[in-house]
């Protein structure tokens, strides 16, 4: 049933917009669509089609470790593998955390 809490794994493209240009810290939103494979680890197993919007704080926990915290609106479109049918778009609220590491390089001035 699709009202089941789930777990799973999504891969996704995802655009950003800080409220600080040229500052890659702090508070974000952000538009994403991805792809997920989710389940209950017991009889349900869905893959999907993920959009949404998500609103993010980036913290710089090391001079190259991150984490995001975030909260997420999406309107997943799932196909149930077990019952061989496709759900369409509910809303789904969901709070997650990111941890990563990110290199990003200073732009540099253009000398004339």
């Amino acid at each position: 049933m699709p009202d089941q809490p789930a777990a799973g794994f999504e891969f996704a493209y995802e655009r950003r917009r800080y409220f600080k240009p040229g500052e890659y810290e702090h508070f974000f939103i952000s538009g994403y669509l991805g792809t997920a494979l989710m389940t209950n680890f017991n009889d349900m197993c869905d893959i999907g089609i993920v959009p949404g919007f998500k609103i993010n704080y980036k913290a710089r926990l090391a001079p190259n470790t991150i984490m995001e915290p975030y909260i997420s609106v999406s309107l997943p479109l799932s196909y149930s593998l077990k019952y061989n049918e496709m759900w369409f778009p509910f809303p789904v609220a969901t709070i997650g955390i990111r941890l990563g590491f990110s290199n990003l390089k200073k732009e540099r001035k253009k000398q004339i």
